[in-house]
This record gives structure tokens, sequence and C-alpha cells, in this order.
């Protein structure tokens, strides 16, 4: 049998090469550097869920020869997710005019945009979008004003969420803002309300601080060590738990739970077929491009009894 030869080419639009990749855009904004990100993650939810959670009493009994089952109790929960949109847009002759004029063919403006700055665009406005979905994940509240509020309108968060559930009292801790002499005692008083099943556990629980506490923490740690960590980073650990810094978390709050009780809730399947990005130079002969999209996110929680809070009242 002959060998043949064949030669083949590709041409690839220029509109190709510049487009916006959807599914890295939403990776970067809803799961990238983010206090969600570490949540129990339940995707590909079009509008609502039943999240289940079972638990058993003393399942182990002495021996006999009749039947002393004990309960097992099999809730479900119901969540759902909101739906969102973003919607943005710049000026097409901005950019020729800014830094990365020189990637752009002279005096054109439009669809000669560059592929690097449709790069730097889009990696920019993922960080936006998931920095506005940072403070919605702790401050989020429907009953506020979208005027005065913008974003935090928008769902309702963990903070708000979680003033309703059925947590012991004991677990509700309260006091006030910490200082640099205060902050260990603080942090030992969550520690010490922290339930006996979580003992040899460590390893999944979720501990939110807000950021200021980090910056008291480090400063407390280093005064009692200054040799060891006035000139390095300390840890963020506390007593064999990871401290994880949530910069959307309001000042004087802090949250402890197993990660499976801190759900997160979007489609990202169906959100990546709805971003769009509209170059009006083509059509209304207005010299911006728009970037639009529709998706949808939400955070719950699940098992009352398992969380300790501070400040949530």
């Amino acid at each position: 049998m002959k060998g043949q030869n064949y030669q083949m080419s590709m041409e690839v639009a220029l509109e190709a090469v510049n487009e916006v990749n959807p599914q890295e855009f939403y990776m970067k904004a809803m799961l990238e550097n983010r206090s969600s990100s570490l949540f129990r993650q339940v995707l590909n939810l079009k509008e609502k869920t039943k999240i289940g959670n079972v638990g058993f009493e003393d399942p182990v009994l002495p021996f006999g020869c009749t039947w002393e089952g004990t309960n097992s109790n099999l809730g479900a929960k119901e969540m759902e997710t909101e739906k969102l949109m973003i919607q943005t847009e710049i000026c097409l002759s901005d950019i020729e005019s800014s830094f990365i004029a020189q990637w752009m063919t002279p005096g054109t403006e439009g669809v000669d945009l560059p592929s690097q700055f449709r790069q730097h665009f889009f990696e920019e406005l993922a960080r936006a979008v998931s920095n506005s979905l940072e403070y919605m994940t702790w401050r989020g509240d429907k009953s506020l004003d979208p005027v005065t509020y913008g974003s935090l309108s928008c769902i309702d968060g963990l903070e708000k969420q979680l003033t309703l559930a059925a947590i012991p009292p004991a677990q509700k801790l309260s006091g006030a803002a910490p200082t640099v002499s205060t902050i260990i005692a603080t942090l030992n008083s969550m520690y010490n309300k922290i339930p006996e099943s979580y003992d040899d556990k460590s390893e999944e629980v979720l501990w939110f601080i807000p950021s200021g506490w980090a910056k008291l923490y480090k400063q407390a740690v280093a005064a009692a060590s200054a040799e060891a960590y006035y000139t390095k980073n300390v840890p963020l650990d506390f007593l064999g738990i990871k401290l994880e810094v949530a910069k959307g978390m309001s000042a004087n709050k802090s949250t402890i739970s197993r990660k499976v009780n801190y759900i997160m809730l979007a489609d990202l399947l169906s959100d990546q077929q709805n971003l769009k990005v509209i170059d009006q130079s083509n059509t209304t002969a207005v010299y911006t491009m728009r970037v639009t999209s529709t998706f949808k996110y939400g955070v719950n929680y699940l098992n009352d009894e398992e969380w300790v809070t501070f400040g949530i009242a």
C-alpha cells in the first residue's frame, strides 16, 4: 500500500483569537481566592435542591436476643440559588489611548482589540466579580436597599442566615472586639465550645476569621515569641486548626463548623453559555464594548448544632 502525503491548513479568525474563554472566566470568578472556594460545592443547580443529612443515636447496645434498635434521623434542607447578572462597558477610544495602544493597528477601533488586552480585561473583571461574591457570601442581605448597598442586596449571606439557625446557645458567643492583648482569649473561647465530636476531625473543620483578627493574631504571636516571628510570617493556625481569613466577613464575627456544613450553590455549567461580549461599534455605531452575563449563586448551611459563632446573635 502506497503512502500518501496530505497538506492541511487552518485559518483562525481574529475574533476567535481575542474571544474570552467562558469556562476560565467563571472558574476564576466563582472558585478562586474566595471563602466559598473552601465550602462544599453544589454545582449545576438550576433553581432549588434538597441536601440531605443523616444522624444516629448511639447504635451500640448490649448483646441480647430482642430487637432494640436505635433511631437514625434522615433530613433534607431545601436550598436555592439567586439569579444574578453581570453588566459592564468600556469605551474603545479609551482603550486605544491607554497603555496597550502599541498593540493596536494604528487608526483602528472596535474589532481589532488585542488579545493581550482582552485577557487582561477579563482577568480584572473576574477578580471584581469574585470580590463582590466574597462580601455577598458573608454580609449579603436581601432586605437591604439595592441603590445604597448594591450587590450585597442580591442574596442572604451566612451572617444573616446563621442568626436564624438553632445553634446551641452556649455555642453562640459575643463580646467586645478583640485587641492584640485579647485575641488569643477570644479564639480560646470559641475553641472551647467546639463540639466534642470534632476532636478526631480537626482536618474537617473550617474556622473563618475576619482579616482584622488575622492581623491581631499575628501581632499577638509575634509579641509572645519576638525572636521567632517578628522577622517572618506567623502561621495562621490555632491549636491544630487552620484559621481561614474571610475578607468579606464583618469585622467582629467568626464561624466554626465542618466543611460539609458550609454550602456554596452555583450553576457553573450553563452559566458559561451566557457570557456575551458585544462590540457596539458593529451594531449601534457606538464605540464601546459591553460584557453581559447571567449566572446563579447562593450560600447556605447544614446541621445547626455543629456551629460555633462569635458576634452572630
